[in-house]
């Protein structure tokens, strides 16, 4: 199994809070703060976990038919954790396939307005197209994943990271624990523009996503929340004790 590591703390940070005359203590969250440079699979306290470390293609060696096939190996699993801790993004095409190989389908609830570029497409189209991807044709109960789905999430899960967590809301029994992600998915796929005059190029997002439940800065908050300096091994031994 890889190595964690835990990222460099902030060294300021308020030890106690005041509220309602009471002097409480606290502390950051040290889920926040799970970091790997790489994917891990294996088992904790005889649970199994998949963990994706990022989905950007210079971070990736994995195919697309190998997230599929990883997700097909745990299909029998009654408990699965699936970690993006701390997955900043990059092709949600690769949350894509590994819940489509685990669930047979992945469904991803959310309208979907793109700008049309001339540097990438025939400037005299529409400005804007609309697609609409509807689950009504898609019965989760008949979807093959019979087990219990733990989703581990924290701020550093941005952008094609929360689409990991938008597809996992298609699996029947899921459940998800940690923190809040960070809140950076409605945007996406960065491409140049030509400003007509002055012929300045600079980068832009071409696709907005609306996406059930998600607010911008604000990101998609767990079912329950975990603060841990192991969150893996801790998900998987209350799960281990608990079934």
């Amino acid at each position: 199994m890889a190595e964690l590591s835990l990222s460099a703390r902030p060294s300021a940070a308020p030890s106690h809070i005041e509220a309602g005359g009471l002097r409480l203590p606290v502390h950051l969250c040290k889920t926040e703060y799970f970091h790997t440079e790489q994917d891990m699979t294996g088992e904790r306290f005889g649970v199994p976990f998949v963990h994706h470390h990022s989905y950007s293609g210079g971070n990736v060696t994995a195919s697309f038919d190998d997230y599929r096939a990883l997700g097909e190996k745990y299909k029998s699993a009654p408990a699965l954790i699936w970690s993006v801790l701390s997955n900043g993004g990059g092709n949600s095409n690769y949350p894509e396939n590994f819940i489509r190989g685990l669930n047979r389908e992945a469904v991803w609830v959310m309208d979907l307005a793109v700008v049309k570029n001339a540097l990438i497409g025939n400037a005299d189209d529409n400005f804007k197209r609309y697609r609409l991807v509807d689950p009504d044709d898609v019965d989760i109960e008949n979807l093959e994943y019979r087990g219990k789905l733990y989703v581990l999430q924290n701020k550093g899960v941005a952008s094609s990271g929360e689409a990991a967590l938008c597809y996992a809301r298609c699996v029947k029994n899921v459940c998800f624990v940690g923190s809040a992600s960070y809140g950076c998915g409605q945007y996406g796929e960065l491409i140049d523009y030509c400003l007509p005059n002055s012929k300045l190029r600079f980068h832009m997002g071409c696709k907005v996503f609306n996406i059930n439940g998600f607010e911008e800065g604000k990101g998609l908050y767990p079912d329950y929340w975990l603060d841990s300096d192991d969150p893996i091994g801790e998900l998987a031994e209350y799960i281990a004790s608990n079934t």
